[in-house]
């Protein structure tokens, strides 16, 4: 997309295109401020971290608080989004201020590495419990062993208990 826009391919065709920010016009495009480019210590809750959803009705906002109209990649957060998405359109029961409308991102638990030790785990995408992120805990390892990682790894509340 972005190769389209900044190439000026578009305008080499007749078309008119607007770049925006993101937040600041019709499509929020979300999915990058949860990818594994981002730093674990810059991870963090929509409304909490990226103050980019209403706290009680629960939508995607754009800078200026108004409601995004297009909500791009939400996919990538659909931890957060799915009990929303569920209660606004599938089930098309939504009442503000209800009742908690989204879940609360996964956590890592505390744990004493002394006491704690990670089960073997891989996966496609990560080589040991260490690279995981909390958004992680229900990833399954590869064959031969399929364990989840919340069973195999000591952040999850896993892992083999020694002491």
């Amino acid at each position: 997309h972005n190769f389209l826009i900044l190439s000026g391919r578009h305008e080499a065709n007749g078309l008119r295109v607007v770049s925006n920010k993101r937040g600041h016009g019709v499509v929020h495009t979300i999915g990058a401020l949860n990818g594994g480019d981002v730093p674990m210590s810059e991870l963090g809750p929509l409304d909490t971290k990226w103050k980019i959803r209403d706290s009680v009705k629960g939508y995607i906002t754009n800078v200026d608080g108004s409601m995004s109209p297009v909500v791009h990649q939400w996919d990538r957060w659909a931890s957060e989004m799915s009990r929303w998405l569920d209660s606004a359109f599938v089930r098309d029961n939504f009442v503000p201020g209800e009742r908690e409308l989204f879940d609360r991102p996964p956590a890592f638990v505390d744990y004493d590495p002394s006491t704690c030790t990670d089960m073997p785990w891989k996966s496609a995408h990560r080589s040991s419990c260490a690279g995981l992120r909390a958004e992680h805990h229900d990833w399954v390892s590869s064959p031969p062993e399929r364990r989840p990682a919340k069973e195999a790894c000591c952040k999850f509340g896993g892992g083999i208990k020694t002491g």
